[in-house]
C-alpha cells in the first residue's frame, strides 16, 4: 500500500511538472543561417586598403631590421679585418658592442612582432565589428534565429548560406 501511495505521488509530481513545462514554453521556430566569415572579411571594400597599410607597415619594420643587421655585419667585418692590430681591451670593447647590437636587434624584432599584432588589431577590429553588425541586421531581416560560421559544420545546404547577404549589408555601412 505504501508503495502504491509513493507511485501515485510520484506520478502526480511528474505530471504536474510536465504540464507546467509544456504550458510555460512555447516551441520557437528555428532558422539557422551560415556564413563564411573569412569570405565576408576579404570581400569588404576596406579590406584591400587595410592589407596594403599593414604590408607597408611590415615592410618598414623589416627594412629597419635589415639596416640594423647590416650595421652589425659591417662592424663585425671591420673587426675581423683589424683584430690583429687591436689590443685585448679594444677587442673586449668590440665584443661588448656586438653583444649590445645583437641584443638591440633581438629587442627590436620582439617589439616589431608586438607592433604587428597591434597594427593588425587596429585594422581588423573595425572590420570585425562591421561584420558583426551586418550579421545582426541580416538575421533580423531574414528571420534567422542563429547565424554561425560554415566551418563549424561538415555540410550546409546552400539555401542556408547567408554569406552574400552579410557581405552586401556590411558594404552598405
Amino acid at each position: 500500500m505504501k508503495k502504491n501511495l509513493e507511485l501515485i505521488v510520484f506520478w502526480l509530481l511528474l505530471s504536474t511538472t510536465s504540464f507546467a513545462q509544456n504550458k510555460a514554453s512555447k516551441p520557437l521556430a528555428t532558422k539557422v543561417g551560415c556564413i563564411q566569415r573569412d569570405s565576408v572579411l576579404i570581400n569588404l571594400k576596406e579590406y584591400d586598403t587595410n592589407v596594403k597599410i599593414f604590408d607597408a607597415f611590415q615592410k618598414q619594420l623589416i627594412a629597419t631590421l635589415e639596416v640594423k643587421q647590416l650595421e652589425l655585419q659591417s662592424k663585425k667585418k671591420e673587426f675581423e679585418e683589424k683584430q690583429n692590430t687591436l689590443t685585448l681591451e679594444q677587442k673586449q670593447e668590440k665584443t661588448l658592442l656586438f653583444q649590445k647590437l645583437e641584443q638591440e636587434i633581438t629587442d627590436f624584432n620582439a617589439d616589431s612582432q608586438q607592433q604587428l599584432v597591434k597594427k593588425q588589431g587596429e585594422l581588423l577590429n573595425p572590420l570585425n565589428e562591421k561584420i558583426d553588425k551586418a550579421i545582426e541586421l541580416v538575421a533580423q531581416k531574414y528571420s534567422y534565429t542563429h547565424i554561425t560560421d560554415k566551418k563549424n559544420f561538415y555540410f550546409v545546404n546552400s539555401a542556408f548560406d547567408a554569406t552574400n547577404q552579410v557581405i552586401e549589408e556590411a558594404n552598405k555601412q
